[in-house]
């Protein structure tokens, strides 16, 4: 069962950043744009799937991320953009820091569906 993420901020992840973030990593990670674009999977030199994020998601109202979210999302206010995505629960470790790692790069923060800060 996969771990569900969400990233919010105030500007989306594009994939040149995704893909410079990805192969920062130790050991490095490639990032891929699949199925025509819906998504961004990450993977590792094995091919093996450590992360996806789909394409990213205006924020019309603040109140949808509080509605979204599973708990009271400090600064919301701040934020724009929201972007979801998974970790297989394999790879949480690596998948999680991809994704902590992205919404430092994006000065947004990450949340994990079902988990409190």
């Amino acid at each position: 069962m996969p771990l569900e993420v969400a990233l919010i901020g105030q500007t989306a992840p594009n994939l040149e950043a995704l893909r410079q973030i990805a192969a920062s990593r130790n050991p490095p990670l490639w990032a891929q744009e699949e199925f025509g674009g819906a998504c961004v999977v990450f993977r590792d030199e094995s091919l093996v799937q450590v992360a996806a994020l789909q394409r990213p998601q205006h924020i019309a109202f603040v109140g949808d991320i509080q509605r979204c979210a599973d708990a009271p999302v400090p600064d919301a206010d701040h934020s724009r953009v929201w972007t979801e995505g998974f970790v297989p629960f394999r790879q949480a470790r690596r998948g999680l820091e991809l994704m902590a790692a992205i919404a430092i790069g994006t000065g947004g923060r990450m949340l994990v569906k079902g988990v409190q800060e």
